[in-house]
């Protein structure tokens, strides 16, 4: 098995030269080089080496301060080898986890278009329409308004949680959803970096509501979830870890939906 090792070569800067060790190493190789090219006697402090007759001596003479410059002058790196923390600046990589994540998408603050969508944004959605389906249907411009609102609180606060209608396209109705945005400077511009759950709730929930309190677990929105589904429904299936369903969980009432008077 060959072993193959990469190497970088550079050249040394004179200043880089004269102020570290291999300034000797300099001048050694260029004192062989002048005796070699002028055939005279070569001084090294207080010695002083015979003269340069004979080519042979020349020429050994020329090829050692070459060899000696070289020394000085080269800068040999050996190539890393790329690691496993390489893989964070690999933007191919960050772009498969963005569309492994849930309906994701960016904006660029305070423009209503988005840079990109994730696949199962698109997947839920579809692709929004370059240009409004209804630019003058005063319940389309509701929800441009909605998801503007939602941009500038994050924009202003960090970070916005809203209920709204997701974008309305050619072949399908808008759908109820909770869109949750944070705020993300770059290279001094501002980003909206948004992802959203298609949710359900009634009709009295919403009706004149401005603004809605639910239950969270820290700062993070607590989900309740149907147990079951009608016959109609196509169903996504969760498993579920043997730790839930212990007795062990049970008897400490975690995660137990506790009823609210």
């Amino acid at each position: 098995m060959w072993l193959v090792v990469r190497l970088y070569l550079s050249l040394a800067s004179l200043r880089w030269i004269a102020a570290s060790h291999r300034k000797w190493i300099a001048i050694l190789g260029l004192s062989c080089l002048v005796a070699a090219i002028a055939g005279g006697t070569l001084q090294l402090g207080n010695v002083t080496l015979p003269r340069l007759a004979s080519t042979p001596s020349q020429l050994a003479a020329g090829i050692a301060g070459f060899f000696l410059l070289a020394y000085s002058s080269l800068i040999i790196e050996k190539a890393q080898v790329p690691s496993k923390g390489n893989v964070l600046s690999d933007t191919k990589f960050w772009l498969k986890v963005f569309n492994a994540m849930p309906p994701a998408f960016i904006k660029e603050y305070p423009s209503d278009l988005h840079l990109i969508n994730n696949e199962a944004c698109r997947t839920l959605q579809g692709e929004p329409p370059r240009e409004s389906l209804h630019p003058a249907d005063v319940f389309q411009m509701m929800i441009n308004a909605d998801h503007r609102n939602g941009d500038r609180i994050a924009a202003t606060s960090g970070a916005s949680a809203q209920i709204e209608l997701s974008e309305h396209i050619p072949t399908g109705h808008p759908e109820l959803i909770l869109t949750i945005k944070t705020r993300v400077e770059h290279d001094q511009r501002v980003f909206i970096v948004g992802w959203y759950v298609p949710i359900e709730l009634s009709e009295a929930a919403l009706v004149n509501k401005k603004l809605l309190e639910v239950r969270k677990r820290g700062e993070q929105i607590l989900f309740q979830m149907a147990g079951s589904t009608t016959a109609r429904e196509s169903p996504f299936l969760i498993n579920v870890g043997n730790a839930v369903g212990s007795p062990s969980f049970h008897s400490r009432g975690i995660g137990e939906t506790k009823s609210t008077t």
